[in-house]
């Protein structure tokens, strides 16, 4: 697959949550957090069928799960923004992911969950393929992680990639030795905005310092 068909790829993939989720609504009694949000916004994300702006979205998205009464339906009603937010760049898409792992996303019923994973794999595969700095592909990898509070994949598609693509095969070089560097440190974290369970993360960490001991 070449970098175009990966971006094709994420593009269908990024469509076909929003066509699943198009529809999802919030709780009708949802209060949310009156110092985040305005009491227009908050009608706007009760209201069924109206389009979230992005701004709004990627904010309600990535705020603590806390500020929503049902966090699950406000993840649910602001995807199809969402997604396409993190198709498009979006600076922080790790505290996105933090929504999605918080809603518990993988439990959800298997055309909507398989959608997301659809679509994290559609992301990560297309970010490799482009010429992109450290900082954004660390952080997609990131978002990833945290979406799913896994590694391994992650790092799987990492390997393939970079056997076929050139671009792949730089964010691979450049991924790993930093983080070696981050790693040589001590009390690495995977993220802030890991939502498992401590042990979990340390496994985590684990896996990662594992590849890095024998990733050429």
């Amino acid at each position: 697959m070449t970098g175009s068909a990966a971006d094709d790829t994420l593009v269908a993939a990024t469509e076909r949550v929003a066509g699943l989720f198009g529809d999802a609504p919030a709780a009708a009694d949802e209060t949310g957090c009156g110092r985040c949000f305005s009491e227009a916004e908050l009608l706007l994300l009760r209201t069924p069928g109206v389009a979230v702006p992005r701004e709004l979205a990627v904010r309600a998205a990535g705020k603590d799960p806390s500020h929503w009464d049902d966090q699950p339906a406000m993840i649910r009603r602001v995807l199809p923004t969402a997604v396409r937010a993190l198709a498009d760049g979006e600076s922080e898409p790790y505290l996105i992911a933090r929504g999605l792992a918080a809603a518990g996303w993988s439990t959800w019923p298997a055309p909507q969950s398989s959608s997301i994973r659809e679509l994290l794999d559609a992301w990560w595969t297309a970010t490799l393929r482009r010429e992109a700095s450290l900082v954004r592909v660390v952080g997609v990898f990131e978002a990833c992680v945290v979406a799913t509070g896994k590694v391994q994949p992650w790092l799987d598609v990492l390997d393939r990639e970079a056997r076929t693509n050139d671009h792949a095969s730089r964010h691979r070089d450049a991924c790993r030795d930093d983080w070696r560097y981050e790693l040589s440190g001590g009390s690495f974290m995977l993220s802030a905005w890991w939502q498992g369970s401590w042990d979990d993360q340390q496994a985590a960490v684990a896996e990662l310092e594992r590849w890095c001991a024998t990733a050429l």
